[in-house]
């Protein structure tokens, strides 16, 4: 399961919650077949999943899941 999970209702849609997921693996730190296929599944419900390396790959992945979930469907 990732390492961090972070999930929240959006105020404008209380019926819709959005998750993400944060695998934390060092520099060189792989990510297993079993931990590849949750994300998969994960992604699959909807979840955005994201493998961080660093502070920045951390940063940057929130970011993204911020920019992606503010776009009007």
């Amino acid at each position: 399961f990732p390492d961090i999970i972070v999930t929240w209702a959006d105020h404008l849609f209380p019926y819709e919650t959005h998750c993400l997921g944060l695998e934390l693996k060092s520099a060189r730190g792989t990510v297993s077949p079993e931990q590849r296929e949750l994300h998969e599944r994960l992604r699959a419900c909807g979840w955005s999943v994201y493998t961080c390396r660093s502070l920045d790959d951390v940063q940057a992945a929130l970011a993204r899941h911020l920019t992606m979930r503010a776009r009007p469907t």
